[in-house]
């Protein structure tokens, strides 16, 4: 039974991840709220650089605010208690009906707190290391579970991360899942990218991307491992990474150990509209995403699969989480292990030195998301709720 709306209402969106910060996250959620109907949303995010540049473009009303702020437990506090401070002020003056949290632990708190204090129903978003990080804390997962439990819903970004809150005794029925989908009309395929092979001299390159923030379990260190092999076939191999994180220097010293420094680039952070550029510059592309079980940390999906696959490039992915979902095995990539770096120059050497067959797998990974991935499919399972 859906809660009732009144006839005219709003919703208030609070997020921490969002343009123009980058990730997967954020582009998720950008661009499920970005082509909701703009009379009826205001989104609550943070101050971060060129958001007054990013907000202007937009057709929605975004407030922002600052209150991320890198300090253990202080940090978190802010990131509660500052849009907790401002939903107050603004569900009474915008006549808001239903809160919609981005994060559990964060914004979940904010929705569970106005739900007893204005009477306001909740919606969660999750992403399935959010559900599995916090479980050796036992208070901070039993906040978490009440947290889950008192939503109005529970967004889920893929079956994976269904099946987890499932077996954390949230039903079934309260879970929705709305899949992460693709500006069909931004990644596509051929589009110029000469600037970024002349910049970073990809001429005559055999050129493997990845694009995704530096942090393990996105499984740079892996590729950059099975590397050596891959020149053993394909000598002309450059291995270009787009991104940023904590985990740069590491990586930095794994290329210098192995010698790989004309072969491996950093490219560093580069702006959302500038990423299709790289997609189109490189022959495949790899996340070799892995389960860092300690941490709880795992891919819930990785929309960077299909952004690849939608400019007609095949891609190669780790077999964990929610990735079984962003590729077909076979059909529209490769799914490996991805703790294996023999597993890993294999695929990377098949798809290099067979190129029909890479773009084969590039051309049937286009048509899947053009079949299955459009915005406007989610956008009509988020429009009952708000």
């Amino acid at each position: 039974m859906l809660y009732k709306l009144p006839e005219f209402s709003k919703s208030l969106f609070i997020v921490n991840d969002f343009p123009p910060i980058l990730g997967g996250q954020s582009t998720y959620f950008y661009n499920l709220w970005r082509h909701l109907p703009s009379e009826k949303i205001v989104v609550l995010a943070p101050v971060v650089n060129g958001y007054k540049e990013f907000d202007k473009k937009q057709n929605f009303e975004i407030i922002r605010k600052k209150y991320l702020f890198n300090i253990p437990l202080f940090g978190w506090i802010l990131k509660i208690t500052i849009p907790l401070l401002l939903s107050l002020i603004l569900i009474p003056k915008r006549k808001l009906s239903i809160i919609h949290c981005a994060h559990i632990l964060s914004t979940g708190i904010v929705g569970l707190i106005l739900k007893f204090s204005f009477k306001k129903p909740y919606i969660v978003y999750t992403f399935a290391a959010d559900i599995l990080g916090f479980q050796k804390y036992k208070l901070i997962d039993k906040l978490m579970l009440i947290t889950l439990k008192n939503a109005y819903k529970i967004i889920s970004i893929s079956d994976f991360t269904k099946g987890k809150l499932i077996e954390r005794g949230i039903e079934s029925e309260k879970i929705i899942k709305i899949l992460p989908s693709i500006d069909l009309d931004k990644f596509v395929p051929n589009v110029n990218s000469k600037e970024i092979i002349r910049k970073y001299n990809l001429q005559n390159k055999k050129v493997i991307l990845t694009i995704a923030r530096l942090v393990k379990r996105k499984g740079h260190d892996f590729v950059i491992r099975a590397l050596p092999k891959v020149l053993e076939k394909v000598p002309n191999a450059t291995y270009l990474i787009v991104g940023d994180g904590p985990y740069l220097n590491e990586l930095r010293k794994l290329v210098k150990d192995l010698k790989l420094k004309e072969e491996v680039i950093f490219a560093g952070s580069v702006p959302n509209e500038k990423t299709i550029e790289y997609y189109n510059a490189c022959d495949i592309f790899i996340m070799a995403n892995r389960e860092i079980k300690r941490e709880g940390d795992i891919e819930g999906f990785g929309i960077v699969f299909l952004e690849a696959n939608a400019c007609g490039k095949p891609v190669i992915g780790g077999r964990s989480g929610g990735t079984v979902e962003a590729i077909v095995d076979a059909e529209t990539g490769l799914l490996i292990d991805s703790t294996d770096t023999t597993q890993i120059s294999n695929a990377l050497i098949k798809l290099l030195t067979n190129s029909e067959y890479a773009r084969e797998l590039g051309r049937k990974g286009r048509l899947r998301v053009e079949r299955e991935f459009t915005w406007q499919r989610s956008i009509n399972i988020l429009k009952k709720f708000i």
